[in-house]
């Protein structure tokens, strides 16, 4: 339950990010013609990335590589929220492509991992309710209004700092979740 709460935080940044760039385009006019080149290139990235992350999980661990996406996702951010202009913008997203790829990858095998015995399908619904379906709700609800009030800038500034304040949660909870399951199996990290 703590690996959910903490990749809860992380998925509602994600999805902000998904749900409202074309609001940031419009928001800083950058052409709008250029949003749907920034999810072919997150989505180009990715396809290599997904098919590289298993041997990434093997050599670093899956909550490390958790971490290595989130830590990433949060430099993106940082980026966006420096509203750069949008030819940069487009190349940041090779690095949504890589921590998409990277936390996600590792957050189902983290899941499965986690789970209680015979219970790893309960898991994978609980984490992909609240990852994909409740995150959304917030994440609309809370980013566009942070967006309207505040503009793109504080809701990216916002994003990198919820995102990189779970980067400790996660290296926590791999020590302890690794320092419990020593006697008993292989480690998380």
């Amino acid at each position: 339950m703590a690996f959910i709460a903490i990749s809860f935080v992380v998925t509602i940044a994600i999805t902000i990010n998904s749900s409202l760039l074309p609001l940031y385009y419009a928001d800083l006019h950058y052409p709008l013609a250029w949003v749907g080149l920034n999810f072919t290139v997150a989505a180009a990235v990715e396809i290599p990335c997904f098919y590289l992350s298993g041997r990434l999980i093997t050599r670093f661990g899956q909550m490390q590589t958790v971490v290595i996406g989130t830590a990433i996702y949060a430099a993106k951010y940082a980026i966006m929220a420096w509203a750069p202009k949008a030819p940069i913008v487009i190349a940041a997203q090779a690095l949504d492509g890589i921590a998409y790829a990277l936390f996600w990858s590792a957050s189902v095998d983290m899941v499965n991992r986690l789970a209680p015995t015979g219970r790893t399908s309960s898991a994978q619904s609980l984490y992909s309710a609240l990852a994909g379906s409740l995150s959304g709700i917030i994440a609309t609800a809370t980013g566009g209004w942070i967006l309207g009030n505040f503009g793109p800038r504080i809701l990216y500034a916002g994003m990198t700092l919820a995102t990189a304040s779970m980067i400790l949660p996660f290296v926590g909870l791999a020590k302890a979740v690794s320092h419990s399951r020593s006697s008993r199996g292989p480690s998380l990290d």
